[in-house]
């Protein structure tokens, strides 16, 4: 809670008095504030934890970089890049957001699995339903509600100048400045990002993701018949249900396996996560979900100028401009107001100049996730001969978990469909598993010319795989290099959202909302690109 006059550089004024700004959005009475992971399925695992020289050798590997080349070769030999658009890095984030948000102040001593007692929760109760843009409609998050309906936006500035300037279009997430005096902080920038959601804001990309969103809601709403009785109601079910068919149609089956996919689609598979009681479970939480991280590239074009320049974006820049990094840094620059088509395009046979591909799932990690600073009130300090950024933040966290092996996960899934031993063979027993990875990591270190871990440390590391050690192997082998999951990991994924595969009443085409959306944008969306395309004349500057 903040009291005071709160100053908006790139909003206006607010109004003194008490401020609440919460970082997610308030829940109804007599809904529980969280949820407690289970394993997948209920079951448990029977596996400890890595010593933590075995720790510290993963967390080695986990930084191996890649190349990252202006023009990559899709498919050439040695390719590091995916073949799927680079926005559906971002998209997958944003959806975990959407489903997930771990408390984890009971565990701080994350190496080498020493507990401090308490088990993690997810505080994301309602997920895929973008409460984190959204944070449940105005009487649930006014703050981020401006008084005429539409969601706050905050705006850019010129590169040439960094003062806050009225013309400068409003394409960024709200942002504000806060002073006891009501005076913008000049020294400390603009700290305090209005939203429902501060992990929105973790980097560039991610905040201008979410703000396409916001203004994609602004335009619906604005074209909402004035006759409606809730024109906000209206304009988030339409949004929401767009979102939900994006990631089902169009993000799912760029990541998913083809055949299990398949399954899902035809609805053929049974409910597997029995024991999550509907919630994600630990293993898509702390493993799974954090396999997006491998999809981050070493930077990004943001938009092409008249001369046909690129304008790079690093993933360092990207990630400390923000509210939360480097608030100074702020308000954005016009450069870095994302021209869409350079990461969204469908026809990879015709990409625009300067398109960005997605990193493959695999071992490698961008430059800027390797020296991101890792400290955070859930690890300890530096420890020595451990590399610290991201990657290793991943391996420690999921290190301090009770989680399943990729071998029990299969068995697990065999229990409840046979038919997937098929598709599971390659995850049999825990010898299959450790031969997986024996192969994944000796072809990283035959890639990228890595020192492979010490003798001791490799076999107590392919002894007891980390899941997401085996889900990136098995998506290397099996998933066309890296471009998608695994079998495995696609059965994760799918199950964490599940919901996708059974559409809410309001969610189908025959409801009349979908009458609505035909009106409004023209016919039903399916795909990021459709969607860009249907309101494509609002968004230019």
């Amino acid at each position: 809670m903040l009291t005071g006059s709160h100053t908006h550089r790139n909003l206006g004024p607010l109004s003194a008095g008490p401020a609440a700004l919460p970082d997610r959005a308030a829940r109804p009475q007599g809904v529980a504030d969280a949820v407690t992971y289970r394993n997948f399925a209920g079951a448990i695992p029977a596996r400890g934890v890595l010593p933590v020289a075995a720790l510290t050798a993963l967390s080695r590997l986990a930084n191996t970089g890649a190349p990252d080349p202006a023009d990559a070769n899709i498919g050439s030999p040695g390719d590091p890049m995916s073949g799927v658009p680079a926005g559906y890095t971002y998209l997958f984030q944003l959806a975990t957001h959407d489903l997930l948000h771990t408390d984890l102040t009971a565990r701080r001593n994350l190496i080498g699995g020493g507990l401090d007692g308490g088990a993690p929760v997810n505080r994301q109760i309602r997920g895929l339903m973008l409460d984190t843009v959204l944070g449940g409609g105005s009487d649930m998050c006014p703050m981020t509600f401006a008084r005429d309906g539409q969601l706050r936006m905050g705006q850019v500035r010129a590169d040439a100048s960094h003062a806050w300037q009225f013309q400068c279009p409003a394409h960024d997430l709200p942002r504000t400045a806060w002073a006891p005096n009501g005076q913008p902080d000049r020294k400390d920038g603009l700290d305090i990002v209005l939203i429902p959601d501060v992990r929105n804001d973790d980097n560039l990309i991610l905040g201008q993701l979410t703000a396409l969103f916001r203004r994609i809601f602004n335009i619906i709403r604005s074209r909402i018949a004035p006759a409606d009785p809730d024109p906000e109601l209206t304009a988030t079910l339409i949004l929401t249900r767009i979102y939900r068919r994006i990631l089902r149609h169009d993000l799912l089956r760029r990541l998913l396996n083809p055949a299990i996919l398949a399954l899902y689609e035809a609805g053929q598979m049974p409910m597997l996560d029995t024991g999550a009681e509907g919630r994600p479970s630990a293993e898509f939480a702390f493993a799974a979900a954090r396999m997006g991280h491998a999809m981050v590239r070493d930077g990004y074009v943001t938009r092409l100028r008249l001369d046909g320049l690129h304008e790079p974006l690093s993933a360092s820049t990207a990630i400390l401009t923000s509210s939360q990094h480097q608030p100074r840094k702020l308000p954005l620059q016009d450069r870095y107001d994302l021209d869409w088509n350079l990461f969204f395009a469908t026809r990879p046979d015709a990409p625009p100049p300067g398109f960005n591909w997605a990193m493959r799932l695999g071992h490698m990690v961008a430059g800027g996730l390797r020296t991101a600073d890792a400290a955070s009130t859930h690890l300890p300090g530096p420890v020595p001969g451990v590399v610290t950024g991201l990657a290793f933040r991943d391996v420690a966290r999921e290190n301090s978990i009770p989680l399943l092996s990729g071998a029990e996960l299969a068995g697990a899934c065999r229990d409840a469909m046979p038919l997937l031993a098929l598709h599971l063979g390659h995850l049999a027993n825990a010898a299959a598993e450790s031969a997986l990875v024996t192969q994944g990591i000796a072809s990283l270190v035959a890639t990228t010319g890595a020192t492979p871990p010490p003798a001791d440390d490799l076999a107590a590391i392919t002894a007891q795989p980390p899941l997401s050690l085996t889900l990136k192997c098995e998506a290397l082998a099996l998933g066309d290099n890296g471009a998608r999951f695994g079998p495995l990991g696609s059965i994760l994924l799918a199950e964490a959202m599940r919901p996708l595969f059974k559409p809410a009443p309001w969610e189908r085409d025959s409801d009349p909302l979908a009458d609505q959306e035909r009106q409004i944008l023209g016919d039903i969306v399916t795909t990021m690109h459709g969607l860009l395309t249907s309101v494509a004349a609002d968004l230019t500057p």
